[in-house]
């Protein structure tokens, strides 16, 4: 992270390496720098505004911007002197462009997962669907076969002749085929 002191009229007192190393300068070399001309105009306009809020309210702010391709985290603190008005302003500026990229990264994976999921669901909604009308025929073509077998079966019965036992008298069985003829014969 970096961190800085600045009075507030922006002109750094105090400076860690990485606040240097973020704008190309050594410690030192920043060390009596205005802050704000030190970033992009319309970066340092915003910054600006936001402390001269703190110096105003006397209360922290915290907001995020956009340095370059980079993306800041800024958190400005007052620092009272002795006659209980804001002095001096302590910054910090934590670069969240990894986190951010990670946090986007994250998200269009998360949405792309949801979308093949809801793709998937519909897929197999779809498949179940369909072997359920599959299904469902194959009931319906059994069914068929089992009546057309049984009608085929009726019809054979229907035309065998009558056979005799050997003394020439109808046997059990061809009494209890004539019971069952006579009752379909009759509506049943």
């Amino acid at each position: 992270e970096a961190a800085f002191l600045i009075d507030t009229q922006g002109f750094i007192l105090e400076a860690n390496h990485e606040m240097a190393r973020r704008f190309g300068l050594t410690r030192e070399e920043a060390l009596g720098r205005c802050a704000f001309d030190l970033i992009p105009p319309e970066v340092a306009k915003e910054r600006l505004r936001q402390a001269q809020i703190v110096v105003e309210t006397g209360k922290p702010r915290r907001f995020v911007d956009r340095r370059g391709n980079r993306i800041i985290d800024n958190i400005i603190s007052p620092v009272f002197g002795a006659d209980g008005r804001v002095a001096r302003l302590a910054m910090l500026g934590i670069d969240v462009t990894d986190r951010q990229s990670a946090e986007e990264a994250l998200r269009l994976a998360y949405d792309e997962l949801e979308t093949r999921v809801a793709q998937r669901t519909a897929d197999l909604e779809e498949a179940n669907r369909k072997l359920q009308e599959e299904n469902n025929e194959r009931k319906r073509a059994v069914k068929q076969i089992e009546q057309e077998l049984l009608a085929a079966m009726l019809g054979a019965v229907d035309g065998l002749h009558e056979p005799q036992n050997l003394t020439g008298r109808p046997n059990q069985w061809q009494a209890d085929w004539q019971r069952r003829k006579d009752y379909r014969d009759n509506g049943h």
